[in-house]
């Protein structure tokens, strides 16, 4: 599953280059990054843009300022030569979005202790924050415009479920209208062609499509405004939040520092942060996405 991180998020990427299982430096070490545009970014040791941490271990921290999937490439040469391949996916955002999934007043009467404010905000903002990155889903109803890889395939898939709307879909620069150029099963799923005849399911196009097409291709840049979530948070959803922000909060240790992607806060209070439960986990996989497209 690929890492996820809000537009404007600092991320770094790191790679070990060894040889028989120890931590060795290559002769030349360079990364190239590509956006989701498929603009690519090279930068190399030796030019000083990549940090050598230690033996064998280069990192490069970069702003992922545009929403889609980031594609990166690690390369060295000499003794340790290696290529190491991956990805990450960067959503764009609007600030309703990443609200907590319970009220301080909720965590009030759920722990039935006065909390100071800031306390409370911080506490349901990184419990909310921990449930985000297990399921990889927003889950709060929002607005999202997400730049996604063109394929030479018929479907498209959206990150953000459930999707209850879709108001702009394009090709580059060329805008596609609904069951002319394309058909949204009205799930989550966007597949290229004219739609025919029939009735939409959830399990797949029941109608008929027909002039199936492609989305680009590889290095198209395909645009999606949608929007997604639940306006009412589900309450398994809730009731994990303030489990997690209660024993956060009434941890005999208490929590010395925490963070969930851009989310961190410290304490005075020393001991060990909280996680989520098996039990927690579990209620939440039916909301998890498992894959991105």
């Amino acid at each position: 599953m690929a890492d996820r991180f809000v537009a404007g998020d600092m991320v770094t990427l790191t790679n070990t280059f060894a040889v028989s299982g120890t931590a060795t430096d290559p002769s030349t070490v360079s990364l190239v990054v590509t956006d989701p545009a498929g603009t690519a970014t090279t930068y190399t040791y030796a030019g000083a843009t990549i940090t050598r941490t230690s033996t064998g271990l280069y990192t490069k921290n970069i702003t992922a300022s545009t929403a889609g999937r980031w594609a990166y490439r690690w390369t060295g040469t000499g003794t340790a030569a290696d290529v190491e391949s991956g990805v990450f996916d960067v959503v764009a955002l609007d600030p309703s979005a990443v609200s907590p999934f319970a009220t301080e007043a909720e965590l009030e009467a759920y722990t039935g202790t006065s909390i100071s404010s800031d306390r409370a905000a911080i506490l349901l903002d990184l419990a909310s924050g921990a449930i985000r990155a297990y399921t990889n889903q927003t889950i709060t109803y929002g607005s999202t415009t997400a730049i996604l890889p063109g394929n030479f395939g018929h479907v498209l898939d959206l990150p953000e479920r459930p999707v209850t709307a879709i108001t702009l879909v394009k090709i580059g620069d060329t805008t596609l209208t609904v069951d002319t150029d394309y058909v949204w099963d009205g799930a989550h799923t966007l597949y290229r062609g004219t739609k025919v005849d029939g009735v939409l399911s959830v399990n797949g196009p029941d109608y008929l499509i027909d002039g199936w097409g492609d989305w680009g291709g590889p290095g198209a840049q395909v645009t999606v405004t949608y929007t997604h979530g639940f306006a009412s948070i589900p309450n398994d959803v809730k009731g994990v939040c303030l489990a997690l922000a209660a024993r956060s909060l009434q941890s005999p240790d208490g929590v010395n520092s925490e963070s969930v992607g851009s989310y961190s806060v410290s304490y005075s209070r020393t001991g060990g942060a909280v996680s989520l439960l098996d039990e927690e986990r579990t209620l939440l996989n039916r909301y998890r996405r498992r894959v991105f497209p």
